[in-house]
């Protein structure tokens, strides 16, 4: 009975986390323009002051934006993979499933931008976000095949 309330927790666990990190990403992209810009600035001068490196602003807001998606999406794909091996056995479908999962709500939230003040819909950030959820699913899949296969070995 232990071993199964255990297993529950954890499935609650990962669902309470993808649930929280969803409400993340809608509130940024439910940010207006101007707020959403503040905050790419605030991060740029953050890193030209650590790094020592004068990023011309445009350029530079550039990257902070794209990067910004690549990691929400990243936490997002390694999240939605957590939630389904939870369900299933870990297998490469599993990202190809997250993957998908990540891309449409990438496509769900850049639609709901085009009813925020100065934002909008790219195609880019859906491509950028994409690449991120497939990252964090495929990275997660690397550690998690790694330590069923220790496992495994141990038995």
């Amino acid at each position: 009975m232990k071993i199964k309330n255990k297993e529950y927790i954890k499935k609650v666990i990962a669902w309470t986390l993808l649930i929280i990190w969803l409400i993340v990403i809608f509130s940024f992209s439910n940010q207006n323009g101007d707020d959403s810009g503040s905050l790419s600035q605030m991060v740029l001068d953050f890193l030209t002051k650590v790094l020592n490196i004068n990023f011309n602003n445009d350029i530079g807001s550039f990257i902070v934006r794209k990067s910004a998606h690549l990691l929400e999406y990243f936490v997002l794909g390694s999240l939605i993979f957590n939630v389904l091996i939870k369900y299933f056995k870990v297998s490469t479908k599993l990202i190809i499933i997250s993957l998908l999962m990540g891309a449409f709500y990438s496509l769900t939230d850049e639609t709901h931008q085009m009813f925020v003040v100065g934002r909008a819909f790219k195609v880019l950030d859906i491509f950028i976000d994409s690449i991120g959820a497939l990252a964090g699913s495929f990275i997660l899949y690397l550690f998690t095949y790694k330590r069923k296969y220790k496992e495994g070995i141990k038995k």
